[in-house]
């Protein structure tokens, strides 16, 4: 039995393990891109904490060179807060499985399956709960939440502070690049500055919608996306990505500057595989393996982020 162990656990960390790994990043463009920008962020505690400034201070302007300075206090900034969620799967290697796999070859394939299977298993929900809030209501918070004009994200509520609402248009059907209702509109309607709707992410149906839409010669990609394995084309000069788990309507617009999406994680539990371990005593002959997280999805400013969410690819 222990020669047994130390063999398969040897094959599992040594040839599947460091690199199965990083799939869960590359899984999603989205995930993709923070860890390019390197807005993955370890850390503990019990909460993820960050301040921000919800209204102007409104004291600049023009005067009498003569009038007094009125000095008086105004609020201008208050603190998010946002509790981490957790994540974990796991799989099993039966004692059956292990002896009707006899051989080397035949137990590596086995192990390295299993271990495939399990991180992608993690990809696909994490990459799901993206865009669409887990029903058990666990998950992270997701983008339609964050990219909203009305809902309450990280315990501040929109009503107490206009600048913490995204844009969003839940009406417009048909897709179209300039005009009333346009991308090039929403995207308008996004800048802060130097900041503003850089990354779009769609489905794939409105996404070949909007490749229809533009002229064949300006369909640049992002090369540095391109080369992570995302297909991609852009317009006016940023990156426009299919994403299948993107719910059929939508289009984001996501700002994608460093600092302003992080993804917080434990620094013990980001995507973390384990060893394949011994499940004695009840199971002396099954092995065991996990994948866990622990973290949330940060937006520090949903002001300069847009969502269509009613688009017709048929129209």
């Amino acid at each position: 039995m222990a020669l047994t162990y130390t063999e398969a656990q040897s094959v599992s960390t040594d040839l599947y393990d460091t690199v199965i790994k990083q799939q869960i990043y590359t899984k999603s463009p989205f995930l993709t891109k923070l860890q390019k920008n390197k807005d993955f962020v370890a850390d503990g505690g019990n909460n993820y904490r960050w301040t921000i400034r919800y209204q102007t201070l409104g004291k600049a302007n023009a005067v009498d060179p003569e009038a007094e300075f009125v000095f008086e206090k105004k609020s201008t900034r208050t603190t998010a807060i946002l509790a981490p969620a957790f994540y974990k799967a796991e799989t099993m290697l039966t004692w059956k499985e292990r002896n009707s796999n006899m051989g080397k070859p035949k137990v590596i394939d086995l192990i390295g399956d299993k271990s495939e299977e399990l991180v992608q298993d993690m990809a696909n929900r994490f990459a799901t709960d993206l865009y669409t809030t887990n029903p058990n209501g666990l998950g992270i918070v997701s983008l339609p939440v964050i990219v909203d004009a009305a809902d309450t994200y990280a315990g501040i509520a929109v009503s107490d502070a206009a600048a913490w609402a995204a844009d969003e248009d839940s009406t417009t059907t048909e897709l179209t690049l300039y005009g009333s209702g346009s991308l090039a509109e929403a995207i308008d309607d996004t800048i802060l500055g130097t900041e503003f709707a850089n990354f779009h992410l769609t489905n794939p149906d409105l996404f070949h919608k909007f490749v229809s839409l533009i002229e064949p010669q300006k369909r640049y990609s992002d090369k540095d996306m391109a080369d992570a394995g995302f297909q991609n084309v852009s317009f006016e000069g940023n990156p426009v990505f299919p994403d299948t788990h993107c719910p059929a309507g939508y289009w984001y617009g996501l700002c994608m500057n460093k600092g302003v999406w992080k993804l917080y994680h434990h620094p013990d539990d980001n995507f973390a595989v384990s060893k394949w371990e011994s499940l004695a005593p009840d199971y002396p002959k099954n092995l065991g393996k996990y994948v866990t997280f622990e973290g949330n999805l940060i937006c520090k400013c949903r002001k300069v982020n847009f969502k269509f969410s009613a688009l017709d690819y048929t129209i």
